[in-house]
């Protein structure tokens, strides 16, 4: 009997493994599309309104789903040393402190090169650094949303396996 246990826990530890790699996957596809439509909406803010930064940031902040809206309330948090820094560097700031994005080197670089456009240039300037960015970043969600969609349901299928595996090993 104690070894059934053991098994049926061993196989639902190994299945609930490969749920979280799966769910990982859906996760960054959730954060790359919540931060794509917000730069949909930095691009509309910009041309249409003037909106500000401070602002934009703040609008964005809750605008913007969880955990991507970390990004925003870390640069809404650092818009009081607006003066004495620069946006350019808050932006970085925000860029690096925003861990629960789980984004790749790349992906950051992504983004604080945008941070270098903002509120520094005119706004057509602007325009097309937030469209280059938003290019990039749709690239890198394509391939996301690939990823999520080939290894999602073998991550899923080789916790079953392995657990499966591991019943039949242990009985």
């Amino acid at each position: 009997m104690l070894r059934l246990v053991g098994a049926i826990l061993v196989a639902g530890g190994a299945t609930a493994v490969g749920l979280a790699a799966a769910g990982m996957l859906k996760t960054r596809v959730d954060v790359l599309s919540s931060l794509v439509l917000a730069l949909d909406t930095i691009h509309t803010e910009i041309t249409f309104r003037l909106t500000p930064l401070p602002e934009l940031m703040r609008l964005l902040e809750k605008q913007t789903s969880p955990p991507a809206n970390e990004l925003f309330i870390n640069c809404t948090k650092h818009m009081d040393e607006l003066g004495q820094k620069t946006f350019s560097s808050i932006w970085i700031t925000a860029v690096e402190e925003s861990a629960a994005l789980g984004l790749t080197r790349d992906e950051k670089q992504i983004l604080e090169e945008l941070g270098v456009f903002l509120g520094r240039y005119d706004a057509e300037s602007q325009v097309k650094a937030i469209a280059y960015t938003r290019h990039r970043l749709q690239r890198v969600l394509d391939g996301a949303l690939d990823d999520r969609q080939k290894q999602g349901k073998l991550y899923k299928m080789l916790g079953v396996i392995t657990g499966a595996a591991v019943v039949i090993i242990l009985i």
